[in-house]
């Protein structure tokens, strides 16, 4: 599979894990234990996203190298911060880095999340899911 199309395979999945965010976080209202699985899923939204988007400039720069979760000392996001940086405006880079501390809180605490924050970064996602779309029509459009 060539990089372009593995960016729409994952740009395929990111919006799959997005709408089911916001069908989980709909149905959630006050349960706490929906906002959970959909902070989780807008996490993967976002990296998933984040991986089409590094497919696009690795097919851009012709590199061979594969994006892989937390594959980096330099913190859980270390792949994914080094490639965003500068690919994307810095606040969906934060966005992303605190979608994943609600993703963590969502699967590994005992709290869960609250429904602002999981409707904020749902928002954020689609931000991330837009950015990546238009960077990959910009792509096919040269």
């Amino acid at each position: 599979m060539n990089a372009a199309e593995e960016a729409r395979q994952f740009l395929r999945k990111s919006r799959a894990n997005l709408l089911c965010a916001r069908v989980i976080y709909v149905l959630g209202s006050e349960e706490t234990a929906y906002f959970n699985v959909a902070a989780s899923r807008t996490y993967y939204s976002m990296y998933l996203s984040a991986k089409a988007l590094a497919a696009l400039c690795l097919r851009d720069h012709h590199a061979g190298a594969r994006l892989k979760h937390g594959s980096t000392g330099g913190g859980r996001t270390g792949v994914l911060s080094v490639l965003l940086e500068n690919q994307v405006p810095s606040p969906l880079v934060e966005a992303m880095r605190s979608t994943q501390g609600l993703r963590e809180q969502a699967d590994y605490e005992t709290m869960g999340v609250e429904g602002a924050l999981v409707e904020h970064a749902i928002s954020s996602a689609q931000e991330l899911l837009d950015h990546v779309l238009a960077r990959a029509n910009e792509t096919t459009d040269q």
